[in-house]
């Protein structure tokens, strides 16, 4: 018995009135101006009236009969012509894209090369976590004084120097030399960072899609973290590969590859920092998004 199977079983027999297992999104989108529904093999008009009378058999018959809003998208393509929103979302991609290179081959560098155990490279990230949170606790205090757009691109230069520190490790390098300085800078410009984005992005977006646009950033995030991740772990990969095979030694090459990939993602924050500088603008609370439903300005 498939899903839909399952459903009309349970239909056959009754349902209560109350069936917490979809109405919440049929009744969020029935709100919606215009949205028209389709039940029993006739169509009602979608509102906030409308979605109370169904109970949850209704409800769900709407569903099986294909009775999804027809003219609302889950995500209305005209929100990216919010250009702090689209720029923000490559901001915080191109950051996301270097930072979890950034920890993930320092940890590589202190555990493999220095000889760090665990519990001491997980000691050694202590400061640069303290880094994260005084960078996020100062964000909205700077935003508010320079503007978010500033702080962001400051935090994005932070990361940058602190990416571009790191590329001098090398197999004799000691922790206080080689990682602390630039994992610190880089660490704290994430937590600058973070903040001013969200408020850049949120910004002018209608009341009704702000949830969406921080949705949409979050998502920014995870993916430029797994993209990021697997590019910055190919190219070092394959940097030592090649210096092995060319007969350097095999700490060498590694912490060479280490270094490669650090300059690459140094080369992505900066990028971040030209995207914030340059698609980042002051936005009119008054200005309209054509094409949304609904929309009202936050």
């Amino acid at each position: 018995m498939n899903g839909r199977e399952r459903i009309e079983a349970l239909l056959s027999g009754g349902l209560p009135d109350r069936v917490p297992l979809m109405p919440i999104t049929i009744r969020s989108a029935a709100r919606r101006p215009g949205a028209r529904w389709r039940v029993a093999g006739c169509y009602t008009e979608g509102s906030r009236q409308g979605a109370g009378r169904m109970n949850g058999r209704e409800r769900i018959e709407a569903l099986l009969s294909g009775g999804l809003p027809d003219r609302v998208p889950l995500m209305p393509p005209g929100i990216f012509r919010l250009r702090n929103l689209t720029g923000a979302n490559v901001v915080i991609f191109l950051l996301y894209a270097a930072i979890f290179g950034f920890w993930f081959f320092q940890s590589l560098y202190m555990q493999g090369t220095l000889g760090y155990s665990a519990l001491e490279t997980g000691l050694a990230f202590a400061p640069m976590t303290l880094a994260v949170g005084t960078g996020a606790t100062l964000a909205p205090r700077l935003a508010r004084r320079f503007g978010a757009r500033a702080v962001l691109a400051a935090g994005m230069l932070s990361a940058t120097i602190g990416e571009a520190l790191l590329i001098g490790v090398h197999p004799g390098g000691t922790y206080l030399a080689n990682v602390l300085p630039g994992g610190l800078l880089g660490a704290f410009g994430l937590g600058l960072a973070l903040v001013p984005a969200t408020i850049v992005a949120v910004e002018g977006v209608p009341r009704a899609l702000s949830g969406l646009a921080s949705g949409v950033l979050n998502t920014s995030r995870f993916i430029g973290a797994a993209l990021g991740l697997a590019v910055l772990s190919t190219i070092a990969a394959h940097h030592t590969d090649a210096e092995i095979g060319s007969g350097t030694s095999a700490t060498q090459a590694l912490t060479d590859g280490f270094a490669l990939q650090f300059a690459v993602g140094a080369v992505f924050c900066l990028v971040g920092v030209i995207a914030a500088v340059v698609l980042l603008r002051p936005q009119r609370a008054e200005a309209v998004l054509e094409g949304v439903p609904g929309a009202e300005r936050a």
